[in-house]
This record gives C-alpha cells, sequence and structure tokens, in this order.
C-alpha cells in the first residue's frame, strides 16, 4: 500500500523519483505513529484515565524526540513494548509515585541525567556533530521548560496525579536513555554522517524506528 502511495505522487509529479525510498519509509513511520498512538488512546479511555495519558503523552513525547533512547529491533517489537509499559503505566503509575519521597527522587534524578546527556546518538539517527548539539541544547530547553510547568502547576494546586503522570514522561525518557547506553546504542562517533535522511518521527516507548520527533 505504501509502495502505491508513493508511486502515485511521482506519476503526478508530486515528488522527485529519487526520493522515493525516503517517502515509502516517511510513509510506513507516520502509519505507525497513528497505530500506535490509536491503541494507547483506546486504552486510556477503556481505564478511564485519557487526561493523564494526554499529560504523559504530551510530556514525553516532546522530551524523546530530542533526547533519544531506546530503540527496538521491529516496529512489532516496539509496539508490544509500548503497550505493556502504557499499559502498567495507566494503571500504576500514580500509585508508585504517590509516595512524595520516590516521586521527587525519581524526577530529579532523571532531571540530571538529562541535563548531562541531553541526547543518545543512536545509530538510526547517526547526527552530525552540529546537529547533535543542537538536539542537545533543545533537550535541555524542553526538559526546563517541563519542569516549570509542573512547579507552576502545583503551585496553584493543580491535581497531583495530573503532575504526576507528567513526572513519568520525564523519567522514562531518562529510563529509555540509560538502557540505550546498557545496550550500547549510541554511535560514538560523532563526526560520522547521515547514512540516510529520513524525516518522519516516531511515537513509541522504545522508539522501534527512526526517532526524528516525537517517540513514547
Amino acid at each position: 500500500m505504501v509502495k502505491a502511495v508513493v508511486n502515485a505522487m511521482i506519476s503526478h509529479n508530486i515528488i522527485n523519483p529519487a526520493m522515493k525510498q525516503q517517502y515509502e519509509y516517511a510513509i510506513e513511520i507516520m502509519i505507525e505513529r497513528f497505530i500506535t498512538l490509536a491503541s494507547m488512546i483506546f486504552i486510556s479511555i477503556c481505564l478511564g484515565k485519557t487526561v493523564y495519558a494526554i499529560f504523559f503523552l504530551t510530556f514525553f513525547m516532546l522530551l524523546r524526540g530530542h533526547t533519544g533512547g531506546y530503540h527496538a529491533k521491529s516496529f512489532f517489537v516496539c509496539y508490544l513494548e509500548t503497550m505493556i509499559v502504557f499499559v502498567l503505566l495507566m494503571i500504576f503509575g500514580d500509585r508508585i509515585l504517590s509516595y512524595q519521597v520516590l516521586n521527587y527522587t525519581a524526577l530529579g534524578s532523571s532531571f540530571v541525567l538529562i541535563m548531562i546527556v541531553g541526547t543518545v546518538n543512536h545509530p538510526n539517527m547517526n547526527y552530525s556533530d552540529a546537529e547533535l548539539r543542537e538536539s542537545r541544547k533543545a533537550a535541555r530547553y524542553i526538559l526546563i521548560l517541563e519542569m516549570f510547568v509542573m512547579l507552576s502547576l502545583k503551585a496553584m494546586g493543580a491535581s497531583e496525579q495530573c503532575i504526576c503522570f507528567m513526572s513519568w514522561g520525564i523519567i522514562l525518557c531518562a529510563i529509555s536513555i540509560v538502557i540505550a547506553k546498557i545496550t550500547k546504542q549510541e554511535v560514538k562517533n560523532e563526526r560520522k554522517k547521515k547514512c540516510e535522511k529520513g524525516f518522519a518521527a516516531g511515537v513509541g516507548i522504545d522508539g522501534g524506528r527512526r526517532d526524528g520527533g516525537k517517540y513514547l
């Protein structure tokens, strides 16, 4: 189906034939993003936690798009892992972080880690030096902004559960970074140029494909 769509675009002179593979890849990513997001929204509706899911996804996706982190080897594995983590998070997330000491410790540790690391240069991304610097800078700015939003909402008396799920967005980004480093999913030679210029964002907790944008 994807190839048929791209071929139709080429036949109507909408895209350059030389960019065929890139467009096929981008459309695949967008379809995978839609499937994953739709599944998570459906699950959150069934569990009666749609609002909390939106807070979590917003914080996670904005930050994850720049921090990078662990990637699964295929969309199926990515989807399966994402759904398992998401369901567990929706059921137990607020209970785990209901202990303030644990909440502040996990969030504080995640903040420090992301501020130090910034971005994991995964082989799928293969950032150049300049791109990596910009991504790290963006990750830190977004992190500071998200922390400011949480502190402001807390000061205004917002729901502790909402703030809790926002916290999980940051914490899971940090966990993903740690897993990526443990499993050695990182390009050490930062001067290496990209092999491929994909331009679609992903959406999965483990980011099974190129993570150019926002991934849960």
